[in-house]
């Protein structure tokens, strides 16, 4: 993982071009250790119309620790 995290980079950033002025969810979690939940706040300014959800005693993987109220969330 070191190695593959060393070299990878993004060639253009996601977030670098004009606002994304679509509806958008941003879902979080306390306890992913691989992304911090009050890292993407940031995010909050490009995407216009974002809702942002941070959920409690999920991982990384909401989609599977989770899966009834990822799904809920994605389907609203």
């Amino acid at each position: 993982m070191a190695r593959i995290r060393s070299n990878w980079r993004l060639s253009e950033q996601p977030e670098g071009n004009e606002p994304f002025v679509r509806p958008t969810s941003i879902l979080t979690s306390r306890q992913d250790e691989l992304v911090g939940y009050p890292d993407q706040f940031v995010l909050l300014v490009h995407y216009a119309q974002a809702g942002f959800a941070v959920l409690d005693v999920v991982g990384h993987n909401l989609q599977i620790e989770q899966p009834h109220l990822f799904d809920t969330l994605m389907l609203e």
